[in-house]
């Protein structure tokens, strides 16, 4: 597929990946922390708006019930969430470190905007030092965009050959929160070698 142009490279990869599409919010937020509103349900903490930063608890501005498995975020090494645009970092309120009361470099956790789980993704392991083998044939063994390359004896993940795809000249987003758009290995586009609209898949 070398030097063939990006929209046919696209059309060619609907044939392997289904096109991402934004997904509606899977839930829909419960407000809590105000007056007459009910406690959060087991597993969940109620918390500030992350939609409304002006809006606090503590003048009696409802907050919203989420569940806190997001990776970490901000701290010393300012550490961004990786999907900006449907999560934000927000303080930790299981640690003792506050921003608000002096506490310095505190480490934040992601969580989405909708209060839905923020977990990464689990996926089996591959490659690394032991060459790990994907459970199922046909997955395909890629760098972990949350760990470090392949190329360095890190341990990959497996993915389906179906994974939704992202990216490309109209810049399709991943369906779910939290998920990444990284290289898609099978075609011979390569954003880091000149690469121009790859198209990615969803991780």
């Amino acid at each position: 597929m070398k030097g063939v142009h990006p929209v046919l490279a696209l059309l060619l990869a609907l044939i392997n990946v289904s096109i991402a599409t934004p997904a509606a919010s899977a839930v829909t937020p419960t407000a809590c922390g105000s007056r007459g509103l009910a406690p959060c349900p087991t597993g969940r903490t109620c918390i500030n708006n992350p939609t409304k930063p002006g809006c606090d608890m503590a003048v009696d501005c409802p907050g919203i019930c989420a569940t806190l498995d997001g990776p970490t975020c901000g701290g010393f090494g300012n550490l961004q969430c990786p999907d900006p645009a449907r999560q934000t970092c927000v303080d930790n309120p299981n640690d003792s470190c506050n921003p608000k009361t002096g506490g310095a470099d505190c480490s934040g956790i992601c969580v989405n905007n909708d209060g839905s789980s923020a977990a990464p993704p689990k996926y089996a392991k591959c490659g690394g030092l032991a060459g790990l083998q994907c459970p199922k044939r046909r997955q395909l063994c890629i760098d972990d965009p949350r760990s470090c390359s392949l190329a360095a004896d890190c341990l990959g993940i497996c993915v389906e050959p179906k994974a939704s795809a992202c990216g490309g000249f109209a810049g399709f987003k991943c369906p779910q929160a939290g998920q990444i758009c990284v290289d898609d290995p099978r075609d011979s586009c390569d954003p880091y070698a000149g690469g121009a609209d790859c198209i990615g898949i969803c991780v």
